[in-house]
């Protein structure tokens, strides 16, 4: 991306900064244009070029910022931030990590006259989330109130750089203060020749005509503002002759007091499982099946969505045998987040579990056998926009179950731990011939006496006054959210796409196993895939 133009000042004058919105449709990246559309642009995706920015006094960015603070500690940023991640290859620099409220708040002064459409949040669902205490009945409005004091100051020499990721919101639990957007300050001038952009990806599952990536060059003085949730980006190798300099930093909000209303923990809206009749405890427990109504349930926005609570598929004792196999063979470690392709690190503020990776193909189709009757309603899907992706396809082919995704997820969730709010992510084989399109979550254990807490639990993603209001049939209340309760032999089946969380567990022990419902597409005409970039290759020789 070019430079925006810069300001000439007068004589007796100050620069004053220009200020670029990028508009990600015209640059040819319209899946970001459009991604906070759907809620009513409370959060609009932003992002702003601030240029000229000129520091006051004799503070000069590179030898100040940089070699003046070398009494701190420097290192190489493979760790991030407690997360345990030690691979250089997914993030390979130098960082000093700097607590400072004087700085912070210096450069929140120069930045906010630009950020005034960001200024207030209506609806803050991280709010919402982390909330101690208290239930929002709706999320709250929230302010900006500055930058986190805690900036990170980093070097990229040459061959260095950051992959692919999405930056995560900072939660402050002493303050209530949640970040909703990143600033990068780039500290010195790189030329496009010496790499070090900061490049925005598009999204793999986009068609049309599009741009593969937007990038932003570092520039000396130039500010970068964006939203953290959802922005893939990277920060590019830098090349041989260049060095680059910035300070990371985010911008932090606090809640609105303004009357929010709370209510208590609902009662829960599925029925529990039936139970033996005491006059006959040997006969089988009946298996129910429930297809969830999200308009009944209070969560309109849901209404195209598939999901199914299955009771009692399993037996307390399948069970406990699934459980025992597992834990005979190999050990509970920390469940991981997903950050980028292929890389993953452990962050217990945001996941808190115990996981065992499990390859079984035996264990995975005893399970489908189970599952397989009650399906009818998703085996196929007409259109997969996913296997157009995987495979390289001009058209969306169709698809058909064929099984669960080997891969079994053994999770164990104790007091106090969990999952916050989050969607799950496709799986697809190599080949691209199988891709995920619904979870499904098999609990284990549990009972209304023996388990307190650990739901899974729906939240609504918009507001509770938007569009989805009128879908709702008289007498039946917006909800918040929609729980589904962890009992033995319980399994839930939902579809991509849906936000959700596991829930505090407060008493007990929750014990899951969760994979994924693959489906293979249907290639009839095998001309309608898309040449790779081999036999492309090819052609050109």
């Amino acid at each position: 991306m070019s430079s925006p133009p810069s300001s000439t000042p007068s004589n007796n004058s100050v620069a004053t900064p220009d200020v670029t919105r990028l508009d990600f449709g015209k640059l040819g990246l319209p899946e970001y244009r459009n991604k906070w559309v759907a809620h009513d642009a409370i959060n609009g995706l932003s992002s702003a070029i601030l240029t000229n920015m000129k520091f006051k006094g004799s503070f000069v960015p590179r030898k100040r910022s940089i070699h003046g603070l070398k009494r701190l500690t420097v290192g190489p940023t493979s760790v991030l931030e407690n997360r345990q991640n030690k691979s250089t290859k997914f993030r390979n620099s130098s960082r000093i990590i700097f607590d400072s409220s004087t700085l912070a708040s210096e450069l929140f002064t120069r930045v906010k006259p630009y950020l005034s459409s960001i200024e207030r949040l209506q609806t803050s669902p991280l709010h919402a989330q982390f909330a101690n205490g208290v239930t929002y009945l709706t999320d709250p409005p929230a302010m900006m109130i500055g930058f986190n004091e805690r900036l990170r100051f980093l070097k990229y020499s040459p061959g260095q750089y950051f992959r692919k990721h999405c930056d995560g919101n900072y939660h402050d639990p002493g303050s209530g203060r949640i970040s909703y957007y990143t600033l990068q300050l780039y500290l010195n001038d790189v030329s496009p020749d010496q790499g070090g952009s900061t490049r925005f990806w598009g999204s793999p599952c986009s068609s049309g005509e599009r741009a593969p990536y937007v990038d932003v060059q570092p520039k000396l003085g130039r500010a970068l503002v964006f939203e953290q949730a959802g922005l893939l980006h990277s920060g590019q190798d830098v090349f041989s002759g260049g060095e680059k300099y910035t300070i990371r930093a985010e911008l932090m909000y606090e809640v609105i007091h303004e009357g929010a209303e709370v209510v208590e923990e609902e009662e829960p809206l599925i029925p529990e499982p039936p139970q033996h009749d005491t006059g006959n405890l040997d006969a089988p427990l009946p298996v129910i099946a429930h297809r969830l109504d999200f308009v009944k349930l209070g969560l309109p926005e849901y209404e195209q969505k598939f999901a199914m609570v299955i009771d009692n598929l399993f037996t307390p004792e399948d069970c406990a045998r699934f459980v025992a196999k597992v834990e005979s063979e190999k050990e509970w470690e920390a469940a991981a987040v997903n950050i980028a392709a292929n890389a993953q690190i452990v962050d217990t503020s945001y996941r808190n579990s115990s996981r065992i990776l499990y390859d079984n193909e035996e264990l995975a189709n005893e399970i489908y056998e189970k599952l397989k009757p009650y399906l009818k309603d998703i085996g196929q899907i007409e259109h997969s926009d996913m296997h157009k992706y995987t495979l390289q396809m001009s058209t969306e082919p169709p698809a058909q179950l064929v099984g669960l995704n080997e891969r079994l997820r053994f999770l164990k969730y104790g007091p106090g731990q969990f999952f916050h709010r989050h969607c799950d992510g496709i799986y697809s084989t190599p080949d691209g011939k199988q891709t995920s399109y619904y979870t499904l979550q098999l609990y284990l254990n549990g009972s209304a006496e023996d388990i307190k807490g650990g739901a899974t639990r729906f939240w609504k993603t918009g507001s509770i006054d938007g569009p989805d209001r009128r879908k709702v049939q008289p007498g039946i209340p917006l909800r918040k959210f929609v729980d589904i309760e962890p009992r033995v032999g319980r399994a839930l089946i939902f579809e991509r796409g849906m936000v959700h969380s596991g829930e505090d567990v407060k008493k007990g022990t929750k014990l899951t196993v969760r994979t994924d419902l693959m489906f293979e597409a249907c290639l009839d005409d095998p001309s309608k895939r898309l040449p790779n970039e081999h036999e492309i290759a090819q052609c050109i020789q």
